[in-house]
């Protein structure tokens, strides 16, 4: 089984713009009878109650089959939720990649937000209890971004994107990568 730590150093190098954010990650496995999402991975915000480790971005493992390239891309693709999002003051953790994510849920498109309504009400009838706006911020917005920069081995999201939504993700891309825009 993979050391979660070890998994921090390439994607750091491979993402600079991540990697003063990762050092203060906690990366742990977590107990998948404690998952009642059923989900693979969970990012959790320092402020988080739920939080195992309070006061620091943690993400949980609980596929103890999620190993090497697949255990990377994962890591990678939640560590976006904490990059894109805001602290408990609704302070941006960077700004410019926040500002990005946010152009990216303003082009969404009318039948895409039709899709995403759906989703809300799913979601709400397992016990959500967050705003539409607050599930978009924290949930579904992060989905789009990670969707296409972490696809998962299903790739279910590679056809919902238009053009300038694809332009807006290849420039959160390279400014990850630490490159110019």
């Amino acid at each position: 089984m993979s050391d979660l730590a070890d998994m921090v150093a390439p994607i750091s190098s491979e993402y600079p713009t991540l990697a003063s954010h990762l050092k203060n990650f906690a990366l742990q496995w977590g107990d998948p009878a404690k998952n009642p999402g059923g989900g693979s991975i969970e990012f959790y915000p320092p402020w988080e109650s739920e939080n195992p480790n309070p006061g620091r971005p943690t993400i949980e493992v609980f596929d103890r089959n999620l190993q090497g390239p697949a255990l990377q891309k994962a890591i990678y693709g939640d560590s976006l939720h904490h990059l894109g999002g805001t602290d408990e003051h609704g302070t941006p953790v960077d700004p410019h990649f926040h500002s990005m994510k946010q152009d990216l849920i303003k082009s969404l498109t009318p039948e895409q937000l039709a899709v995403d309504q759906r989703a809300y009400d799913r979601a709400k009838g397992h016990g959500d209890g967050r705003s539409f706006d607050d599930w978009m911020q924290d949930s579904r917005g992060d989905a789009y971004v990670r969707g296409l920069l972490a696809p998962d081995a299903n790739d279910e999201w590679k056809d919902v994107y238009t053009p300038d939504q694809r332009k807006t993700l290849a420039d959160m891309f390279f400014y990850l990568k630490g490159q110019p825009l």
